[in-house]
């Protein structure tokens, strides 16, 4: 069980380098031309660019997660909830989640990470689909 902040920190960075290690393995260093995340973290990540710059919550630069996790991390949990609007199980859980992301992001050379209205599984079947739902990107 982690204790701490710095724990928490610790143990993200630990899995970015072994998940870099594995990438690495796959010979796709300098070799990304895209990054796409979906999922509760990186969702809050967009939202949280959205509350810090006033910027679409469709995307994050790398240099803007660096400058939002740094800002988030000077909060204590109550004031992540209250202030940023999290569920307790995300303001938990988002500084490690970011740390994590701006490792690899750093580490892969990758500018910005765009994050979808829709996710993995919604963004498969609308691939599929001839005619897509004019909602999905309406949002």
């Amino acid at each position: 069980q982690l204790s701490s902040l710095s724990d928490l920190e610790k143990s993200a960075k630990s899995f970015s380098k072994s998940l870099y290690v594995d990438l690495e393995k796959l010979n796709i260093i300098g070799r990304i031309d895209i990054c796409v995340g979906t999922g509760g973290n990186l969702r809050r990540m967009g939202k949280l660019r959205k509350v810090f710059f006033n910027r679409t919550h469709l995307k994050v630069f790398q240099s803007e997660l660096i400058a939002i996790n740094s800002e988030v991390k000077k909060l204590p949990m109550e004031k992540r909830i209250d202030f940023l609007n999290m569920r307790k199980d995300r303001a938990d859980v988002i500084i490690p989640a970011m740390c994590l992301i701006e490792d690899l992001l750093i580490k892969f050379d990758i500018s910005e990470i765009h994050l979808p209205p829709v996710g993995l599984k919604e963004g498969i079947l609308l691939n599929i689909l001839d005619e897509k739902p004019r909602y999905i990107y309406n949002n």
